[in-house]
């Protein structure tokens, strides 16, 4: 129904049945005062039939919906927990509550263009972010390019899945383009982030001293290469003679503290890891360890919540947290300096250490394939990409030997 309410402003009235005892109607105001009466007469006639048409085929029904209602409504309920991996559906909802819903979240669905977007990845390369503390300088860094790119991937999944569910016509993140990676780098280890081969020795002795888990935890990092969530993952029935069995990955998600056992990060992650004897050694006394504890502490054990056979746990058996690694090494560094203070070791993450094995085995000239499957790489181009700064480093060391050997030659 079309009905004149000015000259050449007209409201278009649709009926879509009823709800219990009441219409539903929806409408729509136009204004083609700027148009000849014939041609108006004409131009109402075709918006009222496209207006009809998006009713009836369901987008338009969103568009009173903003962004926030759709994102914890539907697109959460129905799609995000029955498609989504616990980790990502963390990481989403860290992001989405961190940065593109206090921006965002206020914008109806029906009017969130490709100009929005743009603005907000511009916003974002311009944000910046304070790291440091006592012990640290405090450093400003800007978002990565890499990280507009995930904010972009996030939208992306929210407003594809508002289209296929008709309630926007267009994905306006089809026409917007974020900040580009410099691919030379973004994939690049930094030196800041692993250890020199001095300090690999120098560490492995003073962590004798250290709880066995603890220790346990940065040999499988440093020497195995594991992820942190490969260490936690572990479990009692994993430990051979030659090495370990790497099955599943382990991780307490947010807040909440629910335990997510999940598949490896591909499938060549799932792999056979050899280990030196003393480390098989530990691994064995750590399992010991475990039992000792559940014995001693029986039904204060904890095994209700979990299986119980977790080779790295906290002091009751519940599972440990990724975080606990990172404080326990980032606290012994602090202490080792400042006995150490004439030959501190460097400041670095507990993944650090996985990237510090990934260099020996670059100093050492392991095979890229072998060094690829040993850290459980989908690729061997994803090893070489990440780590091509160190062989850089490898290579000016072996020039220097064969300058060095060529110089005795000439004597």
């Amino acid at each position: 129904m079309i009905r004149e309410i000015g000259d050449r402003k007209y409201r278009i009235e649709i009926y879509l049945g009823r709800d219990g005892k009441h219409k539903k109607t929806r409408t729509k105001t136009v204004d083609l005062s700027h148009m000849k009466q014939s041609a108006a007469d004409k131009e109402i006639r075709i918006i009222e039939r496209e207006f009809e048409k998006q009713l009836r085929s369901g987008w338009g029904a969103g568009s009173d919906m903003t962004l926030r209602q759709f994102v914890d409504g539907d697109w959460w309920n129905l799609y995000v927990t029955q498609n989504l991996r616990p980790k990502t559906m963390d990481s989403y909802r860290r992001e989405l509550d961190r940065r593109i819903l206090p921006e965002l979240g206020y914008l109806k669905l029906s009017e969130i263009s490709p100009i929005h977007l743009s603005r907000f990845y511009a916003k974002l390369t311009k944000h910046t972010y304070k790291r440091g503390g006592k012990s640290v300088p405090v450093t400003v860094h800007y978002l990565a390019p890499r990280t507009i790119k995930y904010q972009h991937q996030i939208l992306s999944s929210i407003l594809g899945q508002a289209k296929l569910w008709g309630l926007i016509e267009v994905n306006p993140c089809r026409n917007v383009v974020p900040p580009k990676q410099d691919k030379t780098k973004s994939n690049q280890v930094d030196k800041e982030k692993y250890w020199q081969k001095k300090y690999i020795e120098t560490f492995l002795i003073a962590i004798q001293s250290e709880k066995l888990k603890y220790i346990c935890a940065a040999e499988l990092a440093i020497i195995g290469g594991l992820r942190t969530e490969e260490i936690l993952g572990l479990d009692l029935n994993d430990i051979s003679d030659h090495g370990i069995e790497i099955r599943r990955t382990s991780k307490i998600i947010g807040k909440s503290g629910m335990l997510v056992e999940d598949q490896t990060k591909n499938k060549k992650s799932r792999r056979s890891v050899a280990l030196p004897p003393a480390v098989i050694s530990h691994l064995r006394q750590l399992a010991h360890e475990q039992k000792v504890s559940r014995f001693k502490l029986q039904n204060m054990w904890s095994t209700e919540r979990y299986h119980g056979t977790l080779l790295f746990t906290q002091d009751d058996g519940s599972p440990m947290y990724g975080t606990t690694l990172n404080g326990w090494l980032r606290a012994f560094i602090k202490r080792y300096n400042k006995v150490h203070s004439d030959d501190p070791l460097p400041l670095i993450s507990f993944h650090g250490l996985r990237h510090t094995n990934a260099a020996l085995m670059v100093y050492f000239q392991v095979d890229n394939k072998v060094g690829a499957n040993r850290m459980g790489h989908s690729t061997t181009s994803t090893f070489l990409n990440m780590y091509g700064g160190v062989m850089e480093e490898a290579d000016e060391i072996i020039t220097a030997k064969f300058g060095d050997f060529l110089s005795g030659l000439q004597k």
